[in-house]
């Protein structure tokens, strides 16, 4: 998940833009593992730690992230890392699945889900 945002602040600082991507297409897997930011699209994506096989994030909607932070658990595949750009791309919520099928909880936090997102809470 971090390493997903990490790669979406990279996209927007090299484009010299607020704008962090919409869709996850090859110019921002460009910026996950294997690719090459300036040109190289990744083949590979992300280590899912429970398959052990390599996947790329799935897109998800401003509404998952609205679910989330009203506390619910929302269905994601164990190892799903879920995108979701908000706020016409100035801003983006990226989730996770934890290996009972839903949005992994947040051991700071209590009660809340885990998002990492340039908005503050």
């Amino acid at each position: 998940m971090q390493r997903l945002q990490i790669g979406a602040e990279h996209y927007a600082a090299d484009h010299g833009t607020d704008n962090y991507p919409l869709l996850l297409d090859d110019s921002f897997k460009a910026y996950m593992p294997g690719g090459d930011e300036a040109s190289t699209p990744s083949q590979i994506g992300y280590p899912n730690v429970f398959t052990g096989t390599n996947k790329f994030p799935t897109l998800g909607s401003e509404q998952d992230y609205k679910l989330v932070l009203k506390g619910e658990r929302i269905k994601l595949h164990p190892g799903e890392i879920r995108y979701c750009p908000l706020n016409n791309g100035k801003a983006y919520a990226v989730i996770g699945g934890g290996s009972d099928g839903k949005a992994i909880m947040d051991i700071k936090n209590p009660g809340k889900i885990l998002i990492l997102s340039n908005l503050e809470d």
